[in-house]
Formats: structure tokens, C-alpha cells, sequence
């Protein structure tokens, strides 16, 4: 099967029934946005944009696939206020003790930049863009920790990030960054120890 989202319809004895069908992919798996279908933008006359995966879980109205610099990435859109903050889930629930990386390019300027990063096994892992740092949360009042990380807007960089639950129940959570045209570095920029860490 491949990865996707699709409803389902049931009927017997006069009765109707719909569900909700989705697949996702086994790890490891990569995502690109190359082969996406771009087609004309409903209210931006000249633009194109291609629709994120089905089986991401809302990311229908809150992202799309824009041709930048000659290369197809996902784009946050910014048509509903309410959406500026915003996450998609892309993998199964069940998932645990993987890697996950992904290219980040930011807006903005010196002075006003946002932030972005990923979500592994509840844990977020953010580029801070004001803030000047790389940061490891999960619920703030849990945990937070961060390290500062200088970066620049209109550049993109590459985050990485494992989590690991131990035998004892505690997690680890490792981060680095590092400029996307330069050698990933060796070293985690951050380490986390979590105590009855998410599973």
C-alpha cells in the first residue's frame, strides 16, 4: 500500500456508514516535495502551489507546495491568522527511538524572524528565530532547555534530532543544526535527559 488518506463508505441492510482510512509509512522513509502537482493558486494570480500529502494529519489548510529558488518545499500559509502556530502529524503514534531531519528556511529579517522545527515523540525540537537558540520542550512547565544557535533568515539549515527511551523509563533527546551546504557536525548540540520521558 502507499501512504495516504481516503473515506471509506459501508452500506447493509439499509444502512450507510462512512470511516476514515489512513496509511503511513513504515521507517525509515523520506519525504520530498518534488513530485508534487503544482496547479494555479485559487487567489494569487501567477503563483503555483501543489497540496501537502493526504495522510498528514491537518496540514491541508495550514501548509502547501511552492516552487522556491527552482526547488518544490512546503510552505506555511498564512491565509488564517488562527494558523501562524501550527504542527501536522506525518507518522504513526506508535513510532519510537527514531531520527528525524528535516531542511529549514526562515522569513524575515535580523530583527523579526519565526520559528520552526519538528516534533519527535511528543518532544519538540525548535529553531528559535528571536531568540537566537535551539530548544528542546515538551509542555513548558515540563521541561524546556535550550542552547544558543546563531542563525539567519532567508538561509536554510539542516535539524536533526533522536529520541531514545531507556530500560528505566527516562528519555534522551539529542538535537544539532548546522547550515544545509556544510558537513553535519559529529557532536549533538544538545542533550536532554527526561525522567519518565514520553514513550
Amino acid at each position: 500500500a502507499r501512504p495516504g488518506a481516503m473515506m471509506i463508505k459501508a452500506s447493509a441492510n439499509g444502512l450507510q456508514g462512512t470511516g476514515r482510512l489512513r496509511i503511513v509509512s513504515r521507517l525509515p522513509f523520506k519525504v520530498g516535495f518534488d513530485d508534487v502537482k503544482l496547479t494555479p493558486h485559487p487567489t494569487q494570480p501567477g503563483v503555483m502551489r501543489g497540496r501537502p500529502p493526504a495522510h498528514w494529519l491537518s496540514a491541508g489548510p495550514k501548509w502547501e507546495v511552492l516552487n522556491l529558488d527552482g526547488e518544490q518545499v512546503l510552505a506555511r500559509t498564512l491565509t488564517n491568522p488562527l494558523f501562524q502556530r501550527t504542527m501536522c502529524l506525518i507518522g504513526h503514534p506508535e513510532q519510537k527511538n527514531y531520527t528525524v531531519q528535516v531542511d529549514i528556511l526562515t522569513d524575515g529579517n535580523r530583527r523579526s524572524m519565526s520559528s520552526a522545527g519538528l516534533v519527535n515523540q511528543r518532544y519538540l525540537i525548535v529553531l528559535k528565530g528571536n531568540h537566537q537558540s535551539l530548544e528542546v520542550s515538551s509542555n513548558m512547565e515540563l521541561l524546556k532547555e535550550n542552547v544558543r544557535y546563531p542563525w539567519k533568515a532567508k538561509k536554510w539549515y539542516s535539524l536533526k534530532a533522536r529520541v531514545d527511551v531507556m530500560d528505566g523509563g527516562d528519555s534522551v533527546i539529542r538535537a544539532k543544526v548546522w547550515p544545509r551546504d556544510e558537513k553535519e557536525p559529529d557532536a549533538w548540540a544538545i542533550k536532554v535527559k527526561h525522567p519518565n520521558g514520553h514513550t
